[in-house]
């Protein structure tokens, strides 16, 4: 059985394909609340639904065999839990968490009696830090050694792109892929939970190895520093930071600065981060030259242009944004090292405080850094 907390718009994606494939396994969704138990009940009729995008106003043309590719339609037969009114719980074998990165702390919290040593937690989110904010809040140490009641732990990242239009129900805008790795890779029970996710069709579920997810981890994080505050910020798909060559000053600040930041932190700690650690510290740092983090962000943005950023979704409906997680890290990453980080600390600025005319001062720091040379 497979529990899946956060069915949002990646929740949805992975908890559709996963009962297609396996339509004899239990998928359970852990729901947040009574208002999402109705939702579930009265609006999505007890089912998950996922559509291709349509060209439109608000939809770009999708990719070439994007709509062909993505599987859609709707999917039931879901079990279903309500966090906040759960009656006599048994054990949770396998948890994958697709929740927002500021809110999975407090939420993990309400399923630690569920979970033990034997259980594999799969945590598949923006942003770096959940992993470690989990284990220093809910495992702390026992007289200097490791909590033994911990639960595997498999991190992951993906390029899919999708966004949801209406509870349980999302636009799947771009093909992609899913990456997990383990620092416990030859465990029986991450070994059996990442067998199971490869199988899974629809979801290009791969495996890595740390190292080799590390970088994926730390690319992904400079990828969403720039894709993700500015489509919030600007009010677009995108698509449209690929398209409007206005947006390619911001690119190059963005990519020189965040380049500087994430090769500084890997160079003194020899690795990603104390949980995403890489001893290949030189290919590390290839990944994150500023012409390295341009194709990968360019790519991404060709690759999701129908998408609509989780960010831009939040920040427009007033909802608190996952940029403590990503630029707010990448900020806090530049004052511990000493260097400049003012693209990074201006956009999460600009979204925690709501602050107007985002793009004038976007532009004016990128036009700043022109006359004075690349940062």
């Amino acid at each position: 059985m497979t529990h899946v907390l956060g069915v949002g718009a990646i929740g949805t994606l992975v908890a559709f394909h996963l009962k297609r494939t396996y339509p004899g396994s239990p998928v359970t969704l852990l729901l947040r609340n009574q208002a999402a138990r109705r939702s579930w009940i009265e609006e999505a009729g007890e089912r998950l639904t996922i559509r291709p995008p349509r060209p439109g106003l608000h939809e770009p043309t999708p990719l070439k065999d994007t709509a062909a590719a993505v599987c859609t339609g709707t999917q039931g037969g879901f079990q279903y839990e309500v966090l906040d009114h759960m009656t006599d719980p048994g054990p949770i074998r396998r948890l994958i968490i697709t929740t927002k990165a500021h809110q999975t702390v407090d939420a993990y919290a309400q399923l630690i009696p569920r979970l033990g040593p034997s259980s594999v937690v799969v945590l598949l989110q923006n942003g770096i830090g959940v992993q470690e904010g989990i284990l220093s809040r809910h495992y702390p140490s026992q007289g200097g050694s490791l909590n033994t009641e911990i639960p595997h732990f498999v991190l992951g990242t993906t390029n899919h792109g999708c966004y949801r239009e209406a509870p349980f129900r999302i636009v799947h805008a771009g093909l992609g892929e899913i990456s997990l790795g383990s620092q416990a890779p030859s465990s029986p029970e991450v070994q059996a939970t990442l067998e199971t996710l490869r199988g899974v069709d629809g979801l290009n579920v791969h495996t890595e190895s740390w190292p080799a997810l590390s970088r994926r981890l730390l690319v992904k994080l400079a990828v969403n520093g720039f894709i993700n505050p500015l489509t919030a910020l600007l009010d677009c798909p995108n698509g449209d930071l690929v398209t409007h060559s206005r947006y390619q000053a911001l690119l190059d600040f963005f990519c020189h600065e965040t380049g500087a930041i994430l090769t500084k932190h890997v160079e003194t700690q020899g690795c990603g981060t104390a949980t995403h650690c890489a001893p290949t510290t030189d290919e590390l740092t290839r990944s994150l030259t500023p012409e390295a983090l341009r194709t990968a962000i360019l790519h991404i943005c060709r690759l999701t242009a129908a998408n609509e950023s989780s960010m831009r979704q939040d920040y427009r409906a007033g909802r608190q944004t996952e940029i403590d997680y990503i630029n707010g890290y990448l900020t806090r990453l530049a004052t511990r090292y000493g260097l400049p980080g003012p693209y990074n600390q201006l956009v999460t600025r600009l979204i925690t405080d709501r602050a107007g005319h985002p793009e004038r001062q976007l532009l004016s720091l990128a036009r700043g850094s022109d006359e004075q040379g690349a940062p």
